[in-house]
């Protein structure tokens, strides 16, 4: 497991270093970045969402997916929770927020995950990490996404924050989506094709875009160590510890619980400056969060899965 974890961040590691790179030689400049932004989370994103989840068919409902989504919701929410208290401490500027509640319990769910879960369980865990995966979008196209958009505001999020993310393309190719494998619908090949192709350019291209957003943060001024290791704490130890508590005291299907932890112990969403751009959140920090939680990872998996 941990050769193939390192294999897919040394993957995401290159990309972020060719953004980087083309960010520090005025290739990727800020209006560059966010025309990506936008093109990436209204367009490739949708396309993935719809490709992947019609892409699945009937064997999806066959495999009992029930635990993991709900599982995938938890996650979420509890991430959520806890961390609620400590944004108050960890992100004393009210505008960075919605930006540490978002990157504490939004993880990086299906570019880590899904790879590990094919070489660990074999066809029934990828079926089993995408029903999870299916559950945690639906906190992250709502409450996620809501929170980004409520960052620099005092007190509770407004309705409207979350209305909004309702008529998101995201939140509608989601459930427009899931409705529709519900219903044993599906797209003809020649809509399929294409869609497949946009969502297959998501991951590399974000993970450009992430890197030239790195190519601006100094480490030694202007990144936010308290934020940056209250997030790392939140989502690499206590949201997996209680992950863990809570598996070992439920009967869950011995690998429901395996992937739940596993995706629990995973590093923050990967886009999430990405997110935090477009929903105005911080894309400085947010991009920062996900590159060392992603460095610090590997470190920790191993002993969590170990403990179940």
């Amino acid at each position: 497991m941990s050769g193939l974890l390192l294999s897919k961040i040394s993957s995401l590691g290159l990309l972020l270093a060719l953004g980087w790179l083309l960010g520090r030689l005025g290739l990727l400049k800020e209006e560059t970045r966010g025309g990506l932004a936008k093109l990436l989370l209204d367009v490739t994103i949708p396309a993935m969402i719809v490709s992947g989840l019609l892409g699945m068919g009937p064997a999806f409902f066959r495999s009992d997916p029930w635990p993991a989504m709900l599982g995938g919701v938890a996650v979420g929410l509890g991430g959520l929770a806890l961390a609620w208290l400590p944004a108050r401490v960890f992100a004393r500027d009210p505008s960075r927020r919605g930006t540490f509640l978002f990157l504490s319990s939004m993880g990086n769910s299906s570019f880590l995950p899904l790879p590990l879960s094919q070489s660990l369980w074999g066809g029934a865990g990828v079926l089993t990490c995408l029903a999870y995966v299916a559950g945690n979008n639906f906190v992250l196209f709502t409450l996620g996404i809501g929170l980004l958009s409520s960052s620099g505001r005092q007190g509770p999020p407004l309705a409207r924050d979350f209305l909004r993310t309702l008529f998101h393309p995201q939140t509608l190719s989601f459930l427009a989506a899931g409705a529709m494998l519900g219903l044993g619908l599906s797209l003809p090949g020649w809509v399929m094709e294409p869609l497949g192709m946009l969502g297959n350019a998501t991951f590399p291209l974000a993970m450009v875009t992430v890197g030239a957003v790195l190519s601006d943060v100094r480490l030694d001024r202007g990144l936010d160590w308290r934020f940056q290791s209250g997030v790392a704490a939140l989502k690499l130890l206590l949201l997996p510890g209680l992950a863990l508590l809570v598996l070992k005291l439920l009967p869950l299907p011995r690998l429901a619980s395996q992937l739940i932890l596993l995706e629990a112990a995973m590093p923050s969403l990967a886009s999430a400056s990405l997110y935090a751009r477009r929903f105005g959140g911080d894309e400085k920090q947010a991009a920062a969060a996900s590159l060392i939680t992603t460095l610090l990872c590997p470190l920790l998996l191993a002993f969590w899965m170990g403990l179940l």
